[in-house]
């Protein structure tokens, strides 16, 4: 019962809630899929599943759920205008947008040359505080290369909020004016309901599902969050697996430690005996199983260290025609629960307005379990270190209670180790022993600190490689012959092969610029100079330090570019580089 601000009216007591969750368990073993490794290439299965996937995206719509703005990392803007790294700086809206290109069904798209098929949807969902910062990012840099007909930004509405048990609505001080709220990513489904076609006589969805204009149906759908960039490398193996399984809904998640702030893939028992799979939020999980199983804590894993639940971290799967059933049949919308802080052990007072919210994992609910089935992939740790901590907060996760950091800092690095082990595992000699490691400490308290491992740094565009190591070995055709030592930095864009090279310093090939066809080829290079070093910002001369960015500031370090060998290619041709010379074909 919603009541007025002004009633002192009290709520009469809740009946039981018959879609309250009062058993957890594991899900059964042919709903979850395990992939420990992404760069397992002697692995058939992962190849297989690589190869397959990446097919499979050519008809799968993609979606990103904006995560706001920065403020809380110390970053000003929007989250998706962070760069991933500071190689190249490119934004994470940038590697999302250029890999969705060349995983889509036009990957040669470009004003110039807008022939051929449309490019995939790209879905966007902003707020208040993000619409008009995406807009203005993405029209700074021309989309990214993306077609902007098919970038559709929709933006969240705000709620109103409560103040008691007794649904008391928010007001201002003065009175005049609602305190209000996001309603949660939740709200995505909605707006994705909503959006009308080009035509405005159908619904997008429809006529995507349907095939409209000579287009394909979509079979698949992909919800990502803002900087979990590692999606990219997950997201064609987790729509191999929900086309192969038949599942309607497929979760990525990645091993988790007991207590960690990710929610949790399970299965669940509800008061009315109704059995269901999907994401229980941590805060409510821990209770759950308690009581479920007699147990006080989780059991673990072989190793000892993480819980034999996986973490679900909200890169989501769907059968696309699946999904827009769902949509008709609940326009949308998702469960919703409310989480207030209250003011004494009563629980009826709430310390601060508190507003109804919805997950977009929930949408899970809305599918006819067990007859549409809804499975997981659980992949390794190192595909999960999105930035949503500021340094100081991230640091100190680290130290005071070993967990992840989730910072600027460990999201870079884990990003370098992505490319890095992609490359390795072609074969190529990429020696990491001795690498140096550079000291990330704590903003608040000087003596937190922690170590990140950048180098060696290998990093490359969407052009070089986009997807799994049978990629990589067309960019690298006799690996053994390309060395890289562990200070080393290679950046690598374009359409480039590297048959030999010897690398102890810092190389960069840039061919992204160069007309379509260019190939570029790298035989017989050495290359040896000062190269890159990471400098922790304490380290920094105090003319060095009143330069900072907002973006070093948050990482707490800066790559320090000393000496880089830069080979720039922009015009057509074939083009190989040796020696210290360039050559044109």
């Amino acid at each position: 019962k919603l009541l007025g601000s002004g009633s002192t009216e009290s709520a009469a007591p809740a009946a039981a809630d018959e879609t309250e969750i009062v058993e957890v368990s594991l899900p059964d073993t042919s709903l979850i899929v395990n992939i420990p490794s992404l760069s397992d290439a002697s692995n058939p299965e992962l190849v297989e599943a690589a190869a397959k996937g990446q097919e499979a995206l050519q008809d799968n719509v993609f979606v990103m759920v904006a995560g706001g703005l920065g403020e809380r990392l110390g970053y000003s803007s929007i989250k998706l205008g962070l760069p991933v790294e500071t190689a190249t700086n490119t934004s994470y809206l940038e590697l999302y947008l250029r890999w969705a290109a060349a995983a889509g069904r036009n990957p040669n798209w470009s004003p110039a040359n807008p022939s051929g098929p449309k490019q995939n949807p790209f879905l966007i969902m902003t707020s208040d505080d993000t619409h008009n910062l995406t807009i203005d990012l993405l029209e700074r840099r021309n989309f990214f290369g993306y077609d902007p007909s098919s970038v559709v930004l929709m933006k969240q509405d705000t709620v109103p909020c409560l103040v008691d048990n007794t649904a008391r609505i928010a007001l201002s001080k003065d009175g005049k004016t609602l305190i209000r709220k996001p309603h949660g990513h939740g709200d995505v489904h909605q707006l994705i309901f909503g959006i009308k076609s080009p035509n405005g006589n159908s619904l997008l969805i429809d006529d995507l599902s349907a095939g409209t204009d000579g287009e394909k149906p979509y079979r698949s759908i992909t919800f990502m969050q803002d900087t979990n960039a590692a999606a990219t490398s997950t997201a064609p193996i987790s729509v191999y697996y929900l086309h192969k399984n038949n599942w309607v809904m497929n979760f990525t998640s990645v091993p988790r430690m007991p207590g960690e702030a990710i929610g949790i893939y399970c299965a669940q028992k509800l008061r009315n005996g109704t059995q269901r799979c999907g994401n229980v939020e941590y805060n409510l999980f821990s209770p759950l199983y308690t009581k479920s199983s007699g147990n006080a804590s989780e059991p673990l894993v072989a190793e000892g260290k993480y819980s034999v639940f996986p973490g679900s971290i909200n890169t989501l799967v769907m059968n696309f025609p699946a999904y827009v059933a769902a949509l008709h049949k609940d326009h949308g919308h998702v469960p919703e629960f409310i989480n207030p802080k209250y003011t004494d052990a009563t629980k009826t007072g709430f310390k601060s307005p508190a507003r109804i919210e919805s997950l977009m994992q929930d949408i899970a609910y809305c599918f006819d379990f067990p007859n549409q089935k809804i499975g997981c992939c659980t992949f390794g740790r190192d595909t999960f270190e999105p930035v949503k901590n500021a340094l100081a907060d991230g640091v100190a996760g680290v130290v005071d209670k070993g967990i992840a950091a989730a910072c600027a800092a460990t999201g870079e690095e884990m990003w370098y180790h992505l490319c890095r082990d992609r490359v390795a595992a072609t074969g190529v000699n990429i020696h990491t022993a001795n690498a140096p490691k550079t000291t990330v400490v704590s903003p608040a308290d000087k003596t937190k600190q922690i170590e990140v491992s950048l180098f060696p740094i290998v990093v490359y565009d969407s052009k070089f490689i986009n997807f799994d190591v049978a990629q990589a070995l067309t960019r690298f055709p006799t690996p053994s012959k390309v060395t890289i030592s562990p200070r080393s930095t290679l950046v690598v864009k374009g359409n480039v092969i590297i048959k030999s090279l010897t690398l102890d310093g810092a190389l960069l090939i840039d061919a992204s610029q160069a007309p379509e066809g260019t190939i570029v080829e790298v035989e017989d290079l050495v290359v040896s100079n000062e190269g890159w070093e990471a400098i922790p910002i304490g380290e920094l001369e105090a003319e060095a330090s009143e330069a900072l960015t907002e973006v070093d500031r948050i990482r707490g370090y800066v790559l320090r570019k000393n000496k880089t060998d830069s080979r720039v290619i922009s015009e057509g041709g074939k083009f190989v580089l040796t020696g210290g010379v360039t050559s044109n074909l």
